[in-house]
């Protein structure tokens, strides 16, 4: 190259550009290891800890969850009990956890994470399936109901079948 000197005022008006442009053309010409830091920065302020994703994981794995015996070639898709929404979830996690994580992160994780689904399969509604499910209290959490459901208790529920 040619070792011309010149203003760098009159360089900056003549080219129209800014001082810091040129600062950093001149360090990439002056330095053969020159690293440009874009791209480079560490996990935005707002990222969640990756024990709080844990957390949402292990609980969300607490639930009891089928593979349907009709569908199960046709998707691999669990299906947990269709009493069950995000919402109830979200609900019972938050009873369970001090600190909890916003229902839209639960909400992210359950579809990132999981191949979950809550409705029970068309094909698996045979008579010999189907389950009314009565509370006699109401006002029951539903923590204990679910807990009551995994174990197959029942003082709280009466069970019909059709």
């Amino acid at each position: 190259m040619f070792d011309i000197d010149v203003c760098k005022t009159a360089l900056i008006r003549t080219l129209q550009i800014g001082q810091g442009r040129l600062d950093v053309a001149l360090k990439k010409l002056s330095s053969e290891s020159f690293v440009d830091g874009r791209g480079k920065a560490i996990s935005g302020w707002n990222k969640f800890p990756s024990a709080k994703r844990q957390e949402v994981r292990n609980h969300i794995s607490s639930f009891p969850r089928y593979v349907s015996h009709y569908t199960r070639n046709q998707t691999k898709s669990k299906f947990l009990h269709s009493s069950l929404n995000l919402a109830i979830m979200y609900r019972l996690y938050k009873e369970k956890f001090q600190n909890p994580v916003i229902q839209s992160y639960y909400k992210k994780v359950f579809y990132e994470d999981f191949n979950l689904r809550f409705k029970v399969p068309k094909k698996d509604k045979t008579p010999a399936r189907s389950v009314i499910i009565t509370l006699l209290d109401p006002k029951l959490p539903l923590e204990l109901i679910v807990r009551f459901m995994k174990n197959g208790t029942k003082p709280i529920l009466t069970v019909q079948t059709f």
